[in-house]
């Protein structure tokens, strides 16, 4: 089996307020993109869901990380 071209985690989070926060990581290889885990968290930018993605990033050895830029006072930046 051919190793993965690319890991991405993305994240979708809730902004300023309560609002559920999302991610997916997605590995590449060739043409094809494999959703390989998808979250909904409550509790917005909770300290135990911030632990969450970074523990997911770390598992999953992604290379890059992208995030809606338009919330979260650059939290993720």
């Amino acid at each position: 089996m051919s190793a993965f071209t690319g890991r991405l985690l993305s994240i979708d989070h809730s902004g300023r307020g309560k609002d559920d926060m999302a991610y997916n990581v997605t590995y590449f290889l060739n043409s094809y993109i494999f959703l390989v885990k998808s979250e909904g968290l409550q509790e917005g930018s909770a300290l135990q869901n911030l632990t969450e993605i970074t523990k997911a990033a770390k598992m999953h050895k992604v290379n890059k990380i992208i995030y809606e830029s338009n919330f979260g006072d650059g939290m993720f930046g």
